[in-house]
């Protein structure tokens, strides 16, 4: 038990050095001072062009960040101590119809029949009782999801009502960013010509144009690394940062999913040039990637598991799976070229590695 004993105690300084913190920041706020940069935050003179400042953050109802950082810190004893298997994340998927025809996804346009609002109320409720705590909904693309007066937002507030910490919308941006959701997850695969040869033309212009109307406070960037991007990564990278709504950019390697596109997979001598590319990036920008330093490695050398992982769950009109995948996309080659970070942050975060840790409390 030495091993989970030791790791524990550093979430312990980790989450007591975070609370800190963040409450002299609050308390800073609270006096009209300005609360200063975050740690390990880009160089503030980015913000200093004509584009409109980033917005605050919101305030969110349900537990403070005390009450989540506790229990948190409760899951992790049930789960290293108390052998209890409570995912971290949850993802729903709320519809597999979506307005793109991407080149590299193949989890849209599966023939699923529309989801009802009740039945993703069932689902909501299965998700719930699994003990995760942070939603993310996804598609398909979630914001054509329609059941009669139901759209994204009744999702949404029914979500909240069953107590979810955060909640998370991940989109291709072709809408605009407009929701309650605590965070919005916009795809954006580099400059014009690479997210072009993936997504089409006018997709581009069109992301680009909502991120430049939106007063969401809570915007993040999806950002999959192909053949077809690798070679202007980090150029496309400082650009996508200095996009004024623009928080943080999460990276995932191109997952071979059945059905995708073999031309888009990245061969090991790839794999390896990537994560050394945004392992670079992380050390540049360590708050604005949220990729932690042990994901990123884990997604170098592909041995992190078991898969599929425990940690994570996924439910698609009453299938639920663990780890991040719905059924019937991905078979045991898959699950050994997977690229999905968010698969390798929570194995990441259930093994106690502490910069997965420190990155995640940036979503409390």
């Amino acid at each position: 038990m030495r091993g989970p004993l030791c790791r524990l105690t550093q979430v312990v300084d980790i989450t007591r050095a975070a609370s800190s913190l963040r409450e002299k920041a609050l308390a800073r706020a609270l006096q009209g001072q300005d609360p200063g940069p975050e740690p390990g935050s880009r160089n503030p003179e980015h913000r200093m062009d004509p584009s409109p400042p980033r917005p605050p953050r919101l305030p969110h109802s349900g537990p403070s960040n005390v009450g989540k950082l506790a229990w948190y810190l409760g899951r992790a004893v049930r789960c290293h101590l108390g052998g209890q298997r409570i995912p971290l994340t949850s993802t729903l998927i709320l519809t597999d119809h979506c307005n793109l025809h991407c080149r590299h996804c193949s989890v849209a346009h599966l023939g699923h029949s529309p989801n009802r609002f009740e039945d993703v109320q069932r689902d909501l409720r299965s998700l719930w009782d699994t003990g995760a705590r942070m939603l993310v909904i996804t598609g398909g693309e979630p914001f054509v999801w329609r059941d009669g007066p139901h759209d994204l937002e009744d999702v949404i507030r029914f979500g909240r009502a069953l107590g979810f910490f955060r909640i998370v919308v991940c989109t291709n941006g072709t809408f605009p960013l407009e929701s309650s959701a605590d965070f919005l997850w916009v795809s954006l695969d580099g400059l014009s010509e690479e997210h072009t040869a993936l997504r089409g033309e006018g997709v581009y212009d069109l992301v680009q144009s909502h991120l430049d109307q939106t007063i969401h406070p809570g915007i993040f960037v999806n950002l999959v690394v192909s053949p077809l991007n690798l070679d202007q990564l980090e150029a496309s990278v400082e650009a996508i940062l200095d996009l004024h709504a623009v928080r943080g950019i999460l990276f995932h390697l191109f997952t071979p999913y059945l059905g995708s596109d073999p031309a888009l997979a990245l061969d090991a001598p790839a794999r390896q040039r990537a994560v050394q590319a945004l392992l670079r990036i992380k050390g540049r920008h360590p708050r604005a990637v949220s990729n932690s330093v042990a994901g990123l490695r884990a997604l170098a050398h592909g041995r992190w598991g078991p898969r599929p992982l425990w940690s994570g769950v996924v439910i698609n009109q009453g299938q639920q799976t663990p780890c991040c995948c719905r059924a019937g996309i991905a078979d045991a080659q898959t699950c050994a070229a997977c690229g999905c970070s968010p698969a390798a942050e929570t194995w990441a975060i259930q093994t106690l590695r502490p910069s997965a840790i420190l990155d995640y409390l940036k979503f409390l």
